[in-house]
């Protein structure tokens, strides 16, 4: 773990995850994966859906994942370890089915640490994405991850100086992890500017 493998091909950067999507458009994405969301209370307005991780496991969910147009399913790091160790890194961040805005792959720090682009980031008034959020942004949009174009997570953290990040192995997705002072030329750090849970809909 650490060492990431994300080959430089694409240097395309990738869109941003466009907000104005019907929850329900969103929410049945997940469905079509596998996972049963009737009778969830969804969020109401604009924004990216985000599931927590409790009611879709991050690591059920990436090996469900597929590029665009390839059919390899999305890989889980061995050196993982278990995904609940993880926590928010912030205290805003809700446990509920939630939306955010401005969801950002965060390419412009690409070889900077973590560490030091969560500074920056923070100063922009903005929020590093979590996991969920990461992953949510890739179920609605797959071509946000690009060969060269990676990103990290710090959004979550299990306390140590373990960074989550999503990038591109052996032709899928792969959600692993980096060090938080281990900067890499491929791989930017993901933020949104907001995150709301407020006004819900019960769903199915």
């Amino acid at each position: 773990a650490g060492i990431l493998a994300c080959p430089a091909r694409n240097t395309r950067p990738p869109p941003r995850v466009p907000d104005p999507v019907r929850i329900a458009d969103q929410a049945a994405k997940y469905e079509q994966l596998g996972f049963d969301l009737n009778g969830l209370d969804l969020p109401v307005g604009d924004g990216l859906l985000v599931m927590p991780h409790r009611l879709v496991p991050v690591a059920e969910l990436i090996v469900r994942l597929t590029l665009p147009g390839a059919t390899k399913p999305g890989l889980f790091d061995v050196n993982f370890e278990d995904p609940d160790l993880y926590r928010p890194a912030h205290d805003n961040v809700p446990d509920v089915p939630y939306l955010v805005s401005g969801f950002e792959p965060g390419l412009q720090y690409r070889n900077l640490a973590p560490r030091d682009a969560v500074a920056i980031v923070q100063s922009r008034g903005r929020w590093p994405a979590t996991m969920e959020e990461g992953l949510a942004a890739f179920v609605q949009d797959p071509a946000v991850l690009q060969r060269n174009a990676c990103y990290s997570l710090a959004g979550s953290t299990r306390g140590d100086k373990r960074v989550p990040a999503l990038w591109i192995s052996r032709g899928a997705p792969k959600l692993g992890w980096c060090f938080a002072g281990a900067p890499h030329t491929w791989l930017g750090l993901a933020s949104v500017a907001s995150r709301s849970s407020g006004g819900i809909v019960r769903h199915g």
